[in-house]
């Protein structure tokens, strides 16, 4: 920005708050009582002369030179107060109290700063952390699961020739939704495929489709909750016209060299059992990791406690919160809808937020320290990869997703996150299996 620096001088003065002494050299500032200047003459209405183009004896005779000054300061304390933040490299969590102590003319500008700051991290412990050694394992039992998983989803369903439905049947329908004797448009249509007993359509009430034939009409009455997430339907009873179509059965293909060419271009049952058991024991290895990585952060805050400002755990919850309240309005629902729906108080709700707040803000501050001190990076190489991976969901909008993270307001929002997955991992490198 320029080549004069500004003075700071920090003092502790409470527990996680300080007092910052600022001074701008009167060359730097005499910058901003030139903007002052001309941001005035713009606004000044005196006969004789251009807006924009009043002289400055002019202007201090109409408006005096402490107009000028604190027109200057009011411009660019906030500019200076960030430099001085960053100079003194403190982390404040709150807004400043900003008190002016010297603004005079053709004098440096000086003020002083008390904030409330993110607090020190004193790493006694987070090389070396035990953890208890597990081995994935994956019995037959689990290949023989996975198998059946498969055989389902590649089985076909065709006519069933007992023409009755039982427990289990798939059925094809024509299905109506009332609600106060009046058609649900949206919710109704016509060849419905559903497995009498899954509970997925009609919950409980499928059992009184049983013994219905093809051609039979049934009306199936579902009455829902009061706390219902739905509030159209919240509290009523919905009556479900159903017309039976078609009955089917389930073929399940048996389990063979060609049911592996089939599922996934395997040459033989053998290399699919391979594979499988392979797949499960790569995805029981991640959820070990990821339970490890759980482990070490509860270490970490147990051998590294911190005090943390309570404004910093009710900031960052309201945040969590708020953020959860947007998801649930996208769902045309509300807090006081899932309060009910959940059985839960507002007063538990926010506490139990509160300490997912704390939990996280220790993580954070923890795994920041810790990568402070072992320098850990992250590639802009790594950072473009995963704002591309994130950006590849997001569909006619991944170039604006992408522009976001490598660009925009979310680098360094990612930049940091990736750099506390990597010291994450560092630690997990550096943790002591037993």
């Amino acid at each position: 920005m320029n080549n004069i620096k500004i003075k700071t001088l920090v003092e502790k003065i409470e527990k996680n708050k300080v007092k910052i002494e600022v001074e701008i050299p009167y060359d730097l500032f005499k910058k901003d009582i030139e903007q002052a200047y001309k941001k005035i003459s713009k606004s000044l209405k005196i006969p004789g002369f251009r807006k924009g183009n009043i002289p400055k004896k002019i202007i201090d005779a109409r408006v005096g030179q402490d107009y000028i000054l604190k027109e200057a300061l009011e411009e660019s304390v906030l500019k200076y107060y960030l430099q001085a933040v960053s100079q003194s490299k403190v982390k404040p969590v709150v807004k400043p109290e900003i008190k002016v102590e010297q603004l005079e003319k053709e004098k440096a500008l000086k003020f002083t700063v008390k904030v409330l700051v993110e607090p020190e991290v004193l790493l006694k412990k987070y090389k070396g952390i035990k953890l208890e050694k597990k081995i994935a394992r994956v019995g037959e039992k689990e290949v023989k699961s996975q198998l059946e998983g498969l055989r389902n989803q590649f089985a076909r369903l065709e006519e069933d020739e007992n023409q009755v439905v039982k427990k289990d049947s798939y059925i094809v329908a024509d299905i109506d939704y009332y609600l106060d004797n009046t058609l649900v448009k949206e919710n109704s249509g016509t060849d419905y495929l559903l497995q009498v007993g899954s509970g997925a359509s009609f919950g409980d009430k499928e059992k009184e489709l049983i013994g219905m034939r093809i051609g039979d009409k049934k009306i199936l009455e579902m009455s829902y909750p009061e706390n219902h997430l739905n509030k159209k339907i919240a509290g009523k009873k919905i009556k479900c016209h159903v017309k039976l179509k078609a009955i089917k059965k389930k073929l399940l293909p048996e389990v063979n060299d060609e049911f592996a060419k089939t599922v996934g271009g395997f040459n033989n049952l053998d290399e699919l059992n391979k594979y499988i058991k392979n797949e499960t024991k790569k995805k029981k290895q991640e959820d070990i990791k990821s339970l490890r990585k759980i482990k070490i952060l509860e270490e970490l805050i147990k051998y590294n406690p911190i005090d943390i400002p309570p404004i910093m755990i009710e900031n960052r919850s309201k945040e969590l919160i708020d953020s959860f309240k947007q998801n649930l309005e996208k769902q045309e629902s509300s807090l006081d809808d899932f309060l009910k729906m959940t059985n839960q108080d507002k007063k538990s709700f926010e506490k139990n937020y509160k300490k997912r707040a704390e939990l996280e803000i220790s993580n954070n501050l923890i795994l920041d320290k810790v990568s402070g001190k072992e320098n850990i990076k992250v590639s802009d190489e790594t950072l473009k990869s995963e704002a591309k991976r994130i950006a590849s969901y997001a569909g006619d909008k991944k170039d604006d997703v992408y522009n976001y993270y490598i660009k925009g307001m979310g680098y360094y929002d990612l930049k940091l996150e990736l750099r506390r997955r990597k010291t994450l991992d560092f630690l997990l490198d550096n943790a002591k299996i037993v």
